[in-house]
């Protein structure tokens, strides 16, 4: 593959059918951001200035020293050959993804964890289990000496020295206790002052939820998973709510704005 680096007497267009010649770097920065993306294929992206620096250093090297002068204008340009060059790894690349799973028992508050998904070779695992404790290896087991809700944290250091964590929530909670939902929800307003509401994001993290509640914060309501509602026509912000009830009756709520301008043939709402 060649790629022509042009930057010298580019003609370009003017106002009222005129022509004109520029050169500078500039013409050329399109070309040289393919190249740098061909030659960097298959390898993470430089974090640092070294590994910009190899980019860079990389795509001078592949240079043929030929020139081309297809334009037939007498200027030559730069060939930048990328038939034979073989991918490489930039600087600064990343450390392994550091994928989890806990698991846990809730009536013995016994927990294991399962980070084989996690890539990589010569991989060391270390944990952080959220109350003190610590472990090691890629499947570890832990009792916690109460119940609760844990964050439980992954460091995964490589063959090469490269580290990468991850964390996870770990609920070693009572059984006989009811958790309480999470309410969680999306919008998105159109035209003329209508506006969708999912809530498909809330949650019983020990059942489900039995009921939904919306407040769209002029005076109506509504009980749908995915309501719609159309806001009056003037100007104004509203303070949408949420509420979830799960089947043992314990609620949790959640909110978020619409913001609605009056125009001057339709009122306009956000949800910004």
């Amino acid at each position: 593959m060649d790629i022509a680096a042009p930057g010298d007497c580019i003609q370009s267009t003017f106002r009222n059918g005129g022509y004109s010649n520029y050169s500078g770097t500039s013409q050329a920065a399109p070309h040289v951001a393919g190249a740098a993306a061909w030659l960097t294929r298959g390898s993470a992206k430089p974090v640092d200035r070294a590994g910009v620096l190899a980019v860079r250093d990389r795509i001078v090297n592949a240079g043929n020293g030929n020139w081309t002068d297809r334009s037939g204008d007498g200027v030559k340009e730069p060939l930048l050959d990328l038939s034979n060059t073989a991918v490489f790894p930039a600087g600064g690349t990343a450390g392994p993804d550091a994928t989890f799973v806990p698991s846990c028992d809730r009536a013995t508050r016994a927990c294991s964890f399962n980070a084989s998904l996690t890539t990589g070779t010569g991989l060391a695992y270390s944990w952080d289990f959220g109350d003190g404790t610590t472990g090691t290896g890629a499947r570890p087991a832990h009792t916690y000496s109460s119940y609760g809700l844990y964050k439980a944290r992954l460091t995964v250091t490589d063959g090469s020295g490269r580290t990468g964590g991850n964390t996870a929530y770990v609920r070693a909670t009572d059984p006989a206790q009811n958790e309480k939902p999470v309410a969680a929800f999306t919008r998105f307003c159109t035209a003329a002052a209508w506006c969708g509401f999912d809530a498909t994001g809330s949650y019983d993290p020990d059942g489900t939820i039995a009921s939904y509640r919306w407040d769209f914060g002029d005076g109506t309501t509504g009980t749908e998973l995915k309501p719609s509602h159309t806001y009056p026509g003037r100007t104004a912000t509203y303070t949408a709510r949420l509420t979830v009830t799960d089947k043992k009756g314990a609620t949790a709520s959640s909110t978020a704005t619409v913001t609605c301008t009056s125009q001057t043939y339709l009122t306009v709402c956000s949800a910004a």
